[in-house]
């Protein structure tokens, strides 16, 4: 324990405090200020020596005897009971506690996250299908049956579907038109001719094996226009 030197007293701050609780001396003699200036002239000096449990026991000392001087200067403000005295000494046991727990904690830490798992064994659901006891085969057929001859009969719609022209022919059919003229030709004139759709989409293909064979030539100015068709 730290020694204080003052006029009216030498020795440790324990048996200083003791003195005064014990009113062999008198507190308003003693200057706390001296005492707490002699205490960091030590802590610069013993840096390296002091422990945590001297700083926490010096703490307890200087608090006690500041609320001594300060009950002798101020007597009307009703001090604290002693129970509230004494909890800053437990909140300063209870830190070293802390202090020294995380140190140790501190010592196994070697920058490695720790992590322990729990063996959960896994679960095997069994799915099957349990129907219910009502549920039979010749239920089930009944059913079937049932919804078959209940059916509603519906005729489908019948269409006599005109054989489509052949791709070859209107190959043939076009390079006939083509000699008939001097050298253009409008494909809405071709469609015009057309007695259906699909009499269209053969023509055009056959303008496009045409256009392969190098006997005639597209041109279209507008998109969506009508093509003119050149005879080379």
């Amino acid at each position: 324990m730290h020694t204080v030197n003052l006029q009216q007293f030498e020795g440790p701050m324990d048996l200083l405090l003791h003195m005064i609780e014990s009113q062999e001396l008198n507190i308003s003699e003693i200057s706390l200020a001296d005492v707490c200036d002699q205490y960091v002239q030590y802590v610069e000096t013993h840096t390296q020596e002091i422990s945590a449990d001297e700083l926490a026991d010096f703490l307890v000392i200087a608090s006690r005897l500041l609320i001594l001087k300060v009950r002798l200067l101020l007597p009307y403000l009703h001090p604290a009971e002693e129970e509230e005295e004494e909890s800053l000494e437990k909140q300063l046991k209870m830190y070293k506690l802390y202090y020294d727990a995380a140190r140790q904690l501190a010592e196994y830490d070697h920058g490695v996250a720790l992590m322990m798992s729990r063996f959960v064994p896994r679960l095997v659901s069994h799915v099957e299908f349990v129907p219910d006891d009502r549920i039979t085969a010749n239920f089930l057929g009944e059913i079937y049956e049932y919804t078959i001859t209940h059916l509603p009969f519906i005729r489908l719609p019948q269409e006599i579907l005109k054989k489509g022209l052949n791709v070859k022919q209107r190959i043939q059919d076009l390079r006939t038109l083509l000699s008939t003229i001097k050298k253009e030709l409008s494909f809405q004139h071709i469609a015009q001719q057309a007695e259906n759709k699909i009499d269209i989409i053969v023509s055009f293909i056959a303008l496009l094996e045409l256009v392969k064979q190098q006997e005639i030539h597209l041109k279209q100015d507008v998109v969506f226009e009508d093509i003119t068709i050149i005879r080379r």
